[in-house]
């Protein structure tokens, strides 16, 4: 079935020419409400520009058809959508305020409970538990009237040490999202944000949530694809990573490897000063050593091993950067890059790692690679690695073969 509904037509319907909404159900009344807007979009005004005068754009074009179950379904794709977003918010509520924690160490509990072990408002966590019921991420016993937090949900928000663990995420959303009126501006401008507009909680939010994937990949599933590689670390290498970040990917070398010696640059330097706490703490700091720099600061042709984590993506003269990286490396040495998995063509990327690194591009990492005029590379994929490495000299540029749906792996030698 088909609508050429105006909003004009939809005042006209019921007695008395106007919309008898106490004949309808509530459902269709919904509909209406909320599809009002988009029909008279289509094919009229909407009911608050009824009386208003609006020049013809094109008065030649016949207006299109609307099918009305696809704009059923899209309105209810919307509707979750929004729910999703602000329940994001009420995640990241319990992961701040350490609720996800405090109810993986309880078992069956009502909002009293939760009052009492933590010390926070019982009516406000009653209505946040019932939003986390909603979202499944609580489970409701509607006969014992309690909520519960199974330990599968705990390992993906709670324990750090899981290969699950997604917390992190959400801490890196929510700070990026605040930031939504300053990239509005952008959007006007064309000048893009920069690092000072977020709050510290994303640069945290980025540590726990790469921190896993270093963990349990980096070592295990990463680096035995290049098995040349993997025999320099264990002899003794020498790695630098550009884009360190706090750290944690060389802490992770430095650990599995005491023969190799490593090297983290980053240029923000509140993120080496908290690489460095984390060396200390790992207990490597004889083999990890943190500079505040970028790759114009890597000294020419010493390492075996170069690696740019997510990193490339944000440059905004990558061919330039990655120049630097080739001479960087000696003999044989191999440049390793991680980017998300995408593919070039938009439609398929409908998937989570899709719409993940969207969000994050046009919120934050996109406009790192605007800056100083910079070419705006937004997510990188295959398509652009291999272009990018051609153009900066790399003779050798191949996807290793990573089971993951979220990451993709490359090697690029001279």
């Amino acid at each position: 079935m088909v609508l050429r509904l105006t909003a004009q037509q939809i005042g006209q319907q019921g007695k008395g020419g106007k919309m008898n909404f106490g004949e309808m159900k509530r459902k269709d009344f919904l509909r209406v409400l909320l599809g009002a807007p988009v029909f008279g979009a289509v094919s009229g005004p909407t009911t608050s520009a009824l009386h208003q005068t609006e020049p013809v754009r094109n008065a030649s074009r016949e207006a299109p058809v609307v099918d009305q179950g696809k704009t059923s379904t899209f309105s209810e794709q919307v509707a979750d959508d929004v729910g999703r977003t602000m329940l994001g918010a009420l995640s990241y509520l319990g992961d701040r305020l350490g609720l996800f924690k405090t109810m993986a160490e309880m078992d069956q509990f009502t909002a009293k409970d939760l009052a009492r072990a933590t010390g926070y408002n019982q009516r406000l966590l009653e209505q946040w538990l019932n939003g986390m019921v909603s979202l499944q991420y609580v489970l409701y016993d509607s006969v014992e009237k309690r909520f519960s937090f199974p330990p599968e949900h705990a390992a993906v928000l709670v324990d750090e040490d899981s290969p699950f663990f997604m917390a992190g995420g959400i801490e890196y959303a929510i700070p990026a999202v605040l930031a939504i009126h300053h990239v509005m501006e952008a959007f006007r401008t064309g000048v893009p944000i920069t690092p000072d507009v977020f709050h510290p909680d994303i640069w945290e939010g980025i540590e726990r949530w790469s921190r896993p994937m270093y963990r349990h990949q980096l070592v295990q599933n990463w680096l035995p694809l290049i098995p040349d590689v993997l025999n320099s670390l264990q002899a003794g290498a020498f790695v630098a990573d550009v884009g360190c970040g706090n750290g944690q990917a060389m802490i992770t070398i430095a650990r599995a490897f005491p023969n190799t010696r490593t090297q983290g640059f980053d240029v923000y330097a509140p993120s080496i000063e908290k690489a460095r706490r984390n060396a200390r703490e790992a207990g490597v700091e004889d083999r990890a050593e943190f500079i505040v720099g970028g790759t114009g600061d890597l000294p020419k042709g010493k390492f075996d091993l170069v690696t740019n984590f997510a990193v490339v993506h944000h440059y905004s003269h990558p061919v330039k950067e990655m120049k630097a990286i080739r001479q960087a490396l000696g003999p044989n040495g191999s440049y390793l890059i991680l980017e998300d998995s995408l593919s070039s063509e938009p439609n398929k990327n409908i998937k989570p790692a899709g719409r993940i690194a969207y969000g994050a591009s046009t919120l934050a990492c996109l406009h790192d690679s605007m800056a100083n005029d910079g070419v705006g590379l937004g997510t990188v994929n295959e398509d652009v690695v291999r272009r990018l490495g051609q153009q900066s000299g790399f003779g050798f540029i191949r996807r290793l073969p990573l089971d993951d749906p979220y990451s993709a792996l490359f090697q690029l030698k001279v």
